[in-house]
């Protein structure tokens, strides 16, 4: 639920940018995660605008904060419908000064909650990343068994360092690496 403080923030940018201000939203993701997301449709009104707008996030939000991790949370969101020049997003998303700034070009989707939902959950939240355990124990096990076994085995004490020595050693297993493949496709 939104404090007074931060319905206010949300009354000003909607009056200040009414043509590029989305949305405010607070977070609860291990603390406070707030943010704030634009709309532009040209590079040039983005180019000439963005750092206002931080500033204004800065000193008008963030400066209000109380909490460490909630001053450190906030994330900001240009979406441009053009494509940016590499110049521009990086010097847009390499801006320390007050937030995390994350610029996404060629933004032709419909401007959601579920769209915006979805950018939250990519760059900040990962609840889209899918980790299934039972998968991460297969890779391992697999550098156990078979020919990944045989492969592990020959290289896992392979010496890096430059030299004669280790081209030779690193000739040597690459050669019953090869000969190990061959003898299992002719067993196959």
């Amino acid at each position: 639920m939104l404090s007074s403080h931060d319905h206010n923030i949300t009354k000003f940018f909607s009056e200040r940018y009414p043509n590029e201000f989305i949305t405010f939203k607070l977070i609860e993701y291990k603390g406070n995660v707030s943010v704030f997301v634009f709309y532009f449709e040209e590079e040039s009104e983005l180019e000439k605008t963005w750092s206002n707008v931080s500033g204004n996030v800065a000193g008008l939000y963030q400066a209000e904060l109380a909490e460490d991790f909630d001053m450190w949370n906030i994330y900001m969101f240009y979406l441009c419908r053009s494509e940016l020049s590499l110049a521009l997003k990086y010097k847009i998303e390499n801006d320390r000064f007050s937030s995390r700034k994350i610029v996404l070009d060629n933004y032709e989707e419909e401007i959601s909650d579920i769209g915006i939902n979805d950018i939250i959950d990519e760059h900040i939240t990962n609840i889209d990343i899918m980790y299934d355990p039972k998968e991460a124990k297969k890779l391992a096990l697999s550098l156990d068994t078979g020919t990944d076994r045989i492969i592990w085995e020959l290289i896992k004490d392979l010496s890096l360092k430059p030299g004669k020595k280790s081209l030779h050693e690193s000739e040597q297993i690459l050669s019953q690496i090869e000969q190990n493949i061959k003898d299992e496709d002719q067993q196959s």
